[in-house]
């Protein structure tokens, strides 16, 4: 699907070249080209994640939801916090995120793209996410008034 140049004899696998996800439809041109397509979600979750070194090296807690497929954890490291919602079912979830006193969620990214939930009552969509950056605004406030 546009990654080899190779003849399609020496391919390992053959190609796709029937059906609906045949690589003349399905290939990285036209992927590249469309900006909600999976090569540039994907794109943006390497980037994304790259940016938010928490989720590799901070220390992770699991947030009790009461909701058996919503799974939701935060990360923090060097005084930074993350944290991640996701429903697991095929069918909506709602869970509600406590928020402590002087903090801030702000969404990073959500499957659905242009809004995210907003907390602390979270309704995502069968099989939807959402990540947040946790600030904190009485840090924000002392930082910004210190000149």
């Amino acid at each position: 699907g546009g990654f080899s140049t190779a003849p399609t004899r020496t391919l390992t696998m053959p190609v796709v070249a029937k059906g609906p996800f045949r690589y003349r439809q399905v290939n990285v041109e036209a992927q590249a080209g469309d900006p909600e397509s999976v090569l540039n979600a994907i794109k943006r979750f390497i980037r994304l994640r790259r940016e938010c070194p928490e989720w590799g090296s901070g220390l992770c807690r699991v947030w009790q939801t009461g909701e058996p497929s919503v799974f939701v954890h935060s990360c923090e490291w060097r005084g930074k916090r993350l944290v991640a919602a996701h429903n697991f079912a095929n069918k909506s979830g709602i869970v509600h995120l406590e928020q402590e006193p002087h903090h801030t969620l702000v969404p990073l990214c959500s499957s659905r793209h242009r809004e995210a939930p907003a907390p602390p009552r979270l309704e995502l969509d069968p099989y939807g996410y959402v990540w947040y950056r946790v600030l904190n605004r009485t840090a924000q406030t002392i930082g910004a008034s210190v000149t």
